[in-house]
């Protein structure tokens, strides 16, 4: 998930207040569930919180018509460049809100971007800048109801040139991707992802890359999710070679509507890849719709239990 002025500033302080303001929502009804909803996170009164964080592949579950959901965190890549360390921090973060039964819309991106580069005779230089944002969907085309152990989604982004001094973009960039869902035991699942994107290279130009990501995760119990995952693209930048990166790491449901997760990485392969990074984050989901017409005690129906895809 791996994309100074008024306006850095205003995006800052988004980036700090959004992930606040929603938990907010979530905070009454957390407090007065209490102890009852901690104890039945893996009941079958449960739905627990599905996110796409913290692995490099997507799944395929689409939140409920009326849900929103927040997917946020702290990213920290180091590039090594000969006798210059440059260190990368972002504040990546998804926001997902259902549509329809099939349907969710997508705002992402990396928002506020800071850097800090150390030569080797002492000297520093830093920035800080908004990224792009995403706006996409994804749509849900094929049920697992349907096919047992098996679903399918694709995932449609699109950024438009956006961000701010030399995190921003100057043209149209985007991909669309397939992704699924296998859970080929009570406890392991795989998330394939296939897609194509259009990206603007470090030179201004465009490229196209093939993109494919693999996660694997182990449902240790109905909270601890370990995962290993790998992710590829063909070509790193504008004639540039191809690329790949792996990690691994660990989410826990810590209540029906809230997640946290801790990851570590590496480039296996390619120049533009960080080596390594480290990622922690939090995932809070609110339900809107049935808030308004259901009480809290009742809020997740009789609905059975879902094994989390972390």
């Amino acid at each position: 998930m791996l994309t100074a002025t008024s306006r850095i500033v205003r995006a800052h302080l988004a980036s700090v207040f959004i992930p606040l303001v929603l938990l907010g929502i979530d905070a009454s009804p957390l407090r007065a569930q209490g102890a009852t909803q901690s104890a039945t996170a893996d009941s079958s009164r449960c739905d627990p919180i599905d996110a796409d964080r913290p692995g490099i592949a997507d799944g395929s579950h689409v939140i409920d018509v009326g849900q929103l959901q927040l997917e946020t965190g702290y990213l920290q890549e180091r590039h090594p460049e000969g006798d210059v360390r440059r260190r990368l921090s972002f504040v990546p973060t998804l926001l997902r809100i259902g549509l329809a039964s099939r349907v969710e819309a997508r705002l992402e991106g990396n928002t506020f971007s800071h850097e800090r580069a150390s030569a080797a005779d002492g000297s520093t230089t830093a920035r800080s800048g908004v990224s792009p944002l995403f706006l996409g969907a994804k749509i849900l085309l094929s049920d697992p109801e349907q096919n047992g152990t098996l679903s399918v989604a694709t995932i449609i982004r699109v950024a438009p040139p956006s961000g701010t001094d030399e995190f921003s973009t100057h043209r149209v960039t985007g991909d669309v991707r397939v992704v699924a869902n296998w859970q080929f035991t009570p406890t392991l699942s795989l998330n394939p992802n296939v897609g194509y994107a259009s990206n603007e290279g470090s030179d201004g130009t465009r490229f196209g890359t093939a993109l494919g990501a693999l996660t694997l995760s182990w449902q240790a119990t109905s909270r601890w999710n370990p995962f290993v995952d790998v992710a590829y693209a063909s070509r790193e930048d504008a004639g540039g070679s191809w690329s790949m990166i792996g990690d691994a790491g660990v989410a826990y449901i810590l209540d029906c509507d809230v997640q946290l997760d801790f990851s570590a990485g590496q480039n296996l392969h390619g120049v533009t890849a960080a080596k390594p990074f480290v990622a922690a984050g939090i995932s809070v989901r609110t339900d809107l719709l049935r808030r308004a017409t259901h009480s809290l005690d009742h809020r997740h129906g009789d609905r059975p239990a879902q094994s989390a895809r972390i």
